[in-house]
């Protein structure tokens, strides 16, 4: 694991204290972790819309049936599995 040093002013540690109390988080360490994965996980949102949109616009559709959607949706599924599982 890796250290961080931040410097800031007292006015924006006590801000950030005081949400960190309101949001019912430990450590005002957990609380900014929790806004560092937040940001993290829109700026993969956006990416990920990006390249579906890229994709959207890049060709022919295809016709899917229930059971086409079924399937995309139990590999995802396992795919999602199988990351949870692989340590990072």
């Amino acid at each position: 694991m890796s250290t961080i040093t931040l410097t800031m002013t007292d006015h924006a540690m006590a801000r950030l204290r005081n949400e960190a109390l309101t949001r019912g988080v430990a450590t005002l360490e957990e609380y900014l972790q929790y806004l560092l994965d937040q940001d993290l996980r829109r700026a993969d949102q956006r990416r990920l819309e990006a390249v579906l949109l890229e994709r959207l616009d890049s060709g022919r559709s295809v016709e899917m049936d229930d059971s086409d959607l079924r399937h995309i949706r139990e590999e995802a599924v396992a795919r999602i599995a199988r990351e949870k599982c692989t340590p990072a």
